[in-house]
């Protein structure tokens, strides 16, 4: 137990010293090359993204407030008076 807990924490200190060493090499890049290093990470989460699947809960609680709308029950609000009424 001791070693995991020693590897999880060497593997703590690496990735912050990896993320040091990337956002400093990120800070260098042309603005062109971060919008191109953007894409790709939003691209790659998209790919993730879609080979998860979506709760079957989920899934209901959506159908069920698209039945809302549809019969024209269902209740919208202004976001700026849901922000005032919560002092947003």
């Amino acid at each position: 137990m001791a070693k995991n807990m020693r590897f999880k924490s060497k593997q703590i200190i690496n990735n912050n010293m990896l993320t040091t060493v990337l956002t400093n090499e990120i800070k260098h890049l042309q603005l062109t090359d971060k919008l191109e290093l953007v894409q790709m990470i939003w691209n790659d989460i998209d790919n993730e993204l879609s080979k998860t699947e979506i709760p079957e809960s989920h899934k209901k609680m959506l159908d069920q407030r698209i039945k809302e709308i549809e019969s024209g029950n269902a209740k919208f609000y202004n976001w700026n008076d849901i922000k005032q009424n919560y002092g947003l």
